[in-house]
């Protein structure tokens, strides 16, 4: 392994991050998509904290060998309490159902070195596009985020190095579009439906 790929490996991975309650079949594929991302080198861990699933959630993430927190609270608690298990200088949090699309690699390390290079840490959003949706209100949602910055909180992924946890700790509100200030990545993310 030549020496900066080797570097890669050992400073610049990410914790993912995933709050889950019920959420088996969605996990699953969460899961399967990041497989190849960690034997990039680019998913150190994964977190799973779970708010009270009844199904075989927790059995997934444990034969995935994901970090369980179990009985939280809520989507706000189960995000702190993972925080502090996470062990890697950046964390991404993603919702069960969350797949990344080919970009997504390689926007995330670019990044992260820049990032590191410039000495100026600062959180990015992916765009995680709702499951169903048509091909041009897909374009629109997409559109919208990378040159203004709108998107509903629910379908922002933040990558944040730790400093700026505070970020993908607070609860998204339940409606409305809010402006997204910092760095927008435009590979997406696309979230799956439950049973898909």
């Amino acid at each position: 392994m030549a020496k900066r790929e080797r570097q890669w490996h050992e400073r610049a991975m990410i914790s993912v991050i995933i709050p889950v309650r019920d959420e088996e079949e969605a996990l699953l594929a969460t899961l399967a998509a990041l497989a190849p991302l960690a034997a990039q080198g680019l998913v150190a861990d994964v977190v799973v904290a779970d708010c009270g699933s009844h199904d075989a959630t927790l059995a997934v993430a444990d034969a995935a060998g994901c970090t369980i927190i179990e009985a939280c609270a809520d989507r706000a608690s189960a995000i702190r309490a993972a925080v502090g298990r996470a062990r890697k200088p950046w964390l991404l949090v993603l919702a069960a159902g969350d797949v990344p699309d080919e970009g997504f690699a390689t926007a995330a390390r670019q990044h992260i070195a820049e990032a590191d290079h410039s000495g100026a840490r600062r959180a990015a959003a992916f765009l995680s596009l709702p499951a169903g949706a048509g091909l041009l209100r897909r374009a629109a949602l997409a559109l919208r985020f990378d040159m203004l910055g709108h998107s509903a909180p629910q379908a922002r992924r933040v990558l944040v190095p730790r400093a700026e946890a505070h970020l993908v700790e607070a609860q998204p509100k339940a409606r409305g579009h809010h402006l997204w200030r910092g760095a927008r990545l435009r590979a997406r993310l696309a979230a799956r439906p439950p049973g898909s």
